[in-house]
């Protein structure tokens, strides 16, 4: 029972945020639930899920994008670079700082946050596992789509290119030994 009185009082808390943050936003009701939804499936607690949907709706509005997308972008980032950004990040700014980042990294003539959340979904695993920090991920992101292979078609060359340089590590070393 203790847990239904738990999950009761997250789904109360979690109703109550975000009608709040659609009347302070103006953002649709519907939307803010499934980008809630994007950071508790995460594995975010109710506390963390709720000022991750805060920065996801801040940044829909300082962008020009669509929350639920954001909060995907957001989750993805956290679950894939979280554990490095530990060590310099407190535990509750870490969506914060990949929020700045993604506005960084955004240029309206050039790519959208949506544009580099397709190009980390298809990169962004890759790039941790040869040793990318988040920050240099976003940045390959960004400087692709400036030369004018955005989204997911830049996060897949990218992916590509790595996979080919892992697969040639040796010539590669040699080449640069």
């Amino acid at each position: 029972l203790q847990g239904i009185d738990k999950n009761t009082k997250n789904f109360e808390s979690f109703k109550t945020a975000i009608v709040s943050l659609s009347k302070e936003t103006g953002l649709e009701f519907e939307k803010l639930g499934k980008g809630l939804l994007a950071f508790t499936t995460a594995g975010l607690g109710a506390e963390q899920a709720q000022k991750g949907l805060e920065t996801s709706a801040k940044l829909a509005i300082g962008t020009f994008s669509d929350v639920e997308e954001n909060a995907r972008a957001l989750t993805d980032a956290y679950l894939i670079f979280g554990n490095t950004l530990d060590e310099t990040i407190k535990k509750e700014d870490q969506l914060k700082f990949i929020s700045g980042l993604l506005i960084k990294a955004t240029d309206p003539s050039v790519t959208t946050v949506s544009e580099l959340t397709q190009g980390f979904e298809n990169f962004g695993a890759k790039a941790k596992a040869v040793g990318l920090s988040l920050t240099q991920t976003i940045a390959l992101l960004s400087s692709l789509a400036n030369l004018g292979i955005r989204g997911a078609e830049g996060g897949t060359a990218l992916a590509t290119a790595f996979q080919k340089l892992v697969e040639n590590s040796e010539e590669v070393n040699f080449i640069f030994a």
